[in-house]
């Protein structure tokens, strides 16, 4: 996943386009300015001199514009109010991340939710890697071996943005995977492969048994529906027949 860094000139360009709509809300355009908080998760902060103005008569207008007229999320945007500089201060992501870095944010998201025992939001498409019907896996040979013989019936995967794309690509769970073993034969040639059936993607964790339906009812299912004790941290791929 190639991540794209957030430039001054990318901002210089939204920057130029806040403050054409700043005047119609009755904000002079040239107390406006934006500061890049991290140039690989895209985030950044809008800033307007506070000076004179009261809270109440620039933040409704403010928010309002960033969620109207540039495609702030308003789960993503945050009004710090008036902070040491003397400058009201707006935090959100760039509108125009690219997926990979979308993907890439969110990852880091998840982590630091698990690392601090909150409740990460659960990963849903992005598409930054192509989508098909088809995953395609590359396998230790002790794994590769196991569900060649039938002993092991499910595929582990770790839950984040890249295996979301991979496997829910399309919307809807992958239908076969091509498990391949390792990434060379040593006597030379394409190394071996297998494909099997997917019959189920669940949610899973590494350090118990339970597991629970990624989808439900054509929908991702979102974690305020798993269990309060249940933080998934895997993609457990439940092989069905064996294709070729």
């Amino acid at each position: 996943m190639k991540l794209q860094k957030l430039t001054e000139a990318t901002c210089q360009v939204l920057l130029e386009r806040i403050k054409s709509k700043m005047s119609a809300f009755g904000i002079d355009p040239n107390r406006a300015s934006i500061r890049i908080d991290d140039e690989d998760t895209w985030d950044i902060a809008l800033l307007i001199e506070a000076k004179g103005m009261r809270i109440k008569q620039v933040d409704p207008k403010v928010t309002k514009m960033l969620v109207r007229d540039f495609n702030v999320k308003e789960a993503d945007l945050c009004f710090f109010g008036r902070n040491l500089d003397n400058m009201y201060e707006w935090s959100f992501i760039h509108p125009d991340i690219p997926a990979a870095n979308l993907g890439y944010r969110r990852d880091k998201n998840r982590a630091m939710a698990l690392r601090y025992g909150g409740r990460p939001e659960l990963p849903t498409p992005l598409n930054t890697v192509p989508a098909s019907t088809r995953a395609f896996m590359v396998m230790k040979k002790v794994y590769y071996r196991m569900i060649e013989s039938g002993e092991k019936t499910r595929e582990y995967r770790t839950l984040n943005q890249y295996y979301c794309d991979k496997l829910f690509g399309t919307g809807k769970p992958v239908s076969t995977v091509c498990l391949q073993l390792g990434y060379s034969n040593p006597l030379g040639g394409r190394p071996e492969q297998m494909t099997w059936e997917v019959k189920d993607i669940l949610l899973a964790r590494d350090d118990e048994d339970r597991t629970f339906p990624a989808m439900k009812d054509g929908r991702f299912v979102t974690i305020e529906e798993l269990p309060d004790d249940f933080n998934p941290d895997l993609y457990a791929i439940v092989l069905g027949r064996r294709i070729r």
